[in-house]
Order: C-alpha cells, then structure tokens, then sequence
C-alpha cells in the first residue's frame, strides 16, 4: 500500500473536527495532519503539512470559506478542496 492521503480539517465547531479527525484516523489510507477552526491558522503551515485534501467549512467565523478557499489554492494549487457547507448542525 501507498502512502497515506494527507488531510487537513478547517472547521468552526471543534466537536465536528474532532469527530472528523476520529473517523478518518481510523481509514489506513488516510492521515489527518492538521485541524484547525480557522483557515488563516493554517495558510503558513501549508509547505511543511503538504496536504493533498482540505475539508473546509464554508461558513467561518471571520472570512467565508470561498475566500479562504481561493488563499488556499494560490497558496497551494494541487491541493484538492472538499466544502462542507451545512448552515445548521444535523444533530
């Protein structure tokens, strides 16, 4: 088997980031290396995580995640970017 598909979570709500970091932990072919609420948290730390997915919630505190989006991808053009975009909790 390959090397681990290396994750990054930026997420508001730290119950969902911990629940996502869980789950995906438990894939072996996956490796959180980053978790964090806010996506400026993470912009300067992208060269030395070198992540390969993002999962960003659209709907931050401070910036929209679009605009957060678009830093990452100048910052980081082949990262592949995953939304979440659910404006209410599902529990």
């Amino acid at each position: 088997m390959g090397e681990a598909i290396r994750v990054v979570i930026i997420h508001r709500k730290r119950l969902l980031r911990e629940g996502l970091t869980f789950a995906l932990s438990q894939q072996q072919n996956i490796s959180v290396v980053g978790s964090v609420a806010k996506a400026g948290e993470i912009l300067g730390e992208l060269d030395g995580l070198r992540p390969e997915v993002i999962l960003i919630d659209f709907f931050l505190p401070e910036r929209d995640g679009l605009g957060e989006a678009r830093l990452i991808r100048k910052a980081s053009p082949g990262v592949r970017i995953l939304r979440h975009c659910l404006k209410r909790p599902v529990f």
